[in-house]
């Protein structure tokens, strides 16, 4: 709704509807691909710490346990990866208002939630992402680890630099 109020005060009157749809999307567009692939990428476990090789459609080991408390965890943590994901496009929604067509814009926005996002945010934040500080006996400071509080640095990161593409394509 945040970002949604933003771009409609941005844009002229007769692109309202537009922004409104695009934001709708986002959400919905977002939440099946990152459900179907997403997730799968960003929290999975990998050999070599680009991208998660488990997990996708939220089939894993770790969601077929017997305990509903750990399964519902895990469930809530993939809902909140959603959220990132979906903030992540959103930012690419403002960028472009009033410059992409509605179409090019949801597939822009499937591929952010499904691929692009959920690699980039693997590297940092899964325990086998190749940036990850704690992988490994890696060291934040001195090794190739990476912190990143609140998950302010890759959403943002990610998402800037995909509206300075799209705006520039």
């Amino acid at each position: 709704i945040g970002f949604t109020l933003l771009e409609v005060g941005s844009v002229s009157i007769r692109n309202t509807k537009n922004i409104l749809l695009k934001n709708l999307l986002d959400l919905c567009v977002t939440s099946v691909v990152f459900y179907l692939f997403g997730y799968g990428l960003s929290n999975g476990e990998s050999e070599h710490g680009f991208a998660g090789r488990d997990g996708f459609a939220l089939t894993s080991s770790m969601f077929s346990s017997s305990v509903v408390e750990t399964s519902a965890r895990a469930h809530a943590h993939a809902f909140f990866s959603f959220a990132f994901a979906a903030t992540s496009a959103t930012i690419v929604s403002g960028a472009v208002a009033e410059r992409f067509p509605f179409q090019s814009y949801a597939i822009m926005s499937a591929a952010m939630a499904g691929v692009i996002f959920p690699v980039v945010a693997h590297w940092p934040w899964a325990t086998t992402g190749w940036a990850n500080p704690a992988r490994e006996g890696g060291s934040a400071v001195f090794d190739v680890g990476a912190l990143d509080y609140a998950g302010g640095g890759v959403v943002h990161m990610v998402g800037g630099l995909a509206a300075l593409w799209s705006v520039y394509m």
